[in-house]
């Protein structure tokens, strides 16, 4: 199962790249997109990952400002719900915010956004179910 989803965050300048697929996919999708870095790298991260049950990862686009988050499979809702505050949290760092308020309605805004407009395999089936 792959998909992709793009958010843009305009009042930010910014915006998320949410990938679910395989590493041909990934390095497709990052292609496709002109995103920088290697897709090798970024899906080697998740199964390196710091814990054992490491299953994306969330990382900054160094030519773009814009946030990666990746799964080689559908998200959970609450591994979503942790990269999107990862993804918050890069891109209000990089722009010297702290605002706790702003970090809430950011995150909020991004969750809505990929819940709604989440393409065919980017949440698992039980991810479907608990936005109901």
């Amino acid at each position: 199962m792959s998909a992709s989803l793009a958010v843009p965050l305009d009042i930010l300048r910014r915006g998320i790249l949410v990938i679910v697929g395989d590493l041909a996919f990934l390095r497709s999708t990052l292609k496709r997109r002109c995103y920088g870095g290697s897709a090798d790298e970024i899906a080697a991260l998740v199964r390196k990952g710091a814990h054992a049950d490491t299953c994306a990862i969330t990382i900054e686009m160094d030519d773009t400002c814009d946030v990666l988050v990746y799964s080689p499979a559908p998200f959970t809702l609450p591994t979503l719900v942790h990269e999107l505050c990862h993804a918050t949290q890069f891109m209000l760092s990089h722009l010297g915010i702290e605002d706790k308020e702003t970090f809430a309605f950011t995150l909020e805004y991004l969750v809505e956004r990929v819940l709604s407009s989440a393409p065919h395999g980017l949440l698992d089936e039980r991810g479907k179910e608990q936005t109901r």
